[in-house]
């Protein structure tokens, strides 16, 4: 897979761009995929759809998607052709079309945000280009000219870099001189999810990485440095998000931090 750093002008809205010629998962039986807060523009170039289960819903997912930012673990049922996408960061999605939380826990077909012809052309050039690299070019010329113009609201930029410094979300409501309801609706409609969800995923992240760096740090440590309150509030909370303990993802075999192999 070709991973890109998506340049200047895109990354306050994407994280990455990426290529994979083959199945991302070509070697694997099925994978989970953990929580991770941002959403995703996939395209399967060989039009295929994915299996996937979220909850206890088993469904396909359309071969060029506009994902949400999930708040549970997702099973992949069967592997993806070569395909084209993007991770794009929080606020991002609500450029699209009527809010990111419309986005949230759901896989929406891309034809059903931007012209379906649009999307068809897209695609076939992506199937047309002869490298990698190049269909990440392409990938990030297309996304430059849907954020344009796109900007953030101040008050959500914000609440997401004191967020990601775990402030406490009282003290960051206070800082943003609006009314607790109205910065929840706001970074809600933007982001996709409140303010107290969002931070909840980035402690699981923050333990995620921890875990992946040293299996073996004791799981007090491991709540302490995570931000959660205690043990118990790190079970208890890994259980609701990635739908399984602490010792078991430690102990599973991994593609990458996110990535489950079951």
């Amino acid at each position: 897979m070709l991973a890109s750093d998506p340049g200047k002008h895109l990354r306050p809205f994407v994280r990455a761009i990426w290529a994979s010629s083959r199945p991302v998962s070509a070697a694997v039986r099925e994978e989970k995929t953990l929580p991770d807060g941002y959403g995703n523009i996939v395209i399967r170039l060989d039009g295929s759809q994915l299996e996937m289960e979220v909850g206890q819903t088993r469904r396909s997912i359309p071969s060029a998607v506009v994902s949400g930012i999930h708040t549970q673990a997702i099973k992949k049922y069967k592997n993806c052709s070569a395909s084209v996408g993007a991770s794009l960061r929080p606020g991002a999605l609500a450029m699209l079309q009527g809010g990111a939380v419309n986005f949230t826990n759901d896989n929406v077909p891309l034809e059903s945000v931007l012209p379906e012809t649009r999307v068809q052309s897209l695609r076939q050039q992506l199937v047309d280009a002869p490298t990698p690299a190049q269909q990440v070019a392409l990938l990030r010329a297309f996304l430059t000219d849907i954020f344009a113009s796109a900007s953030l609201h101040p008050m959500v930029r914000y609440g997401l870099q004191n967020l990601a410094h775990d402030t406490q979300i009282s003290e960051l409501v206070k800082g943003s001189g609006l009314s607790h309801r109205y910065f929840n609706q706001l970074f809600s409609r933007s982001v996709g999810v409140t303010p107290k969800t969002y931070q909840r995923l980035l402690r699981l992240q923050r333990c995620l990485r921890l875990i992946n760096a040293d299996a073996h740090r004791s799981w007090i440590e491991l709540a302490q440095e995570s931000g959660f309150a205690d043990q118990s509030h790190l079970n208890r909370e890994f259980r609701l998000l990635a739908g399984m303990t602490p010792a078991t993802y430690a102990d599973s075999e991994r593609r990458a931090a996110v990535h489950i192999i079951t």
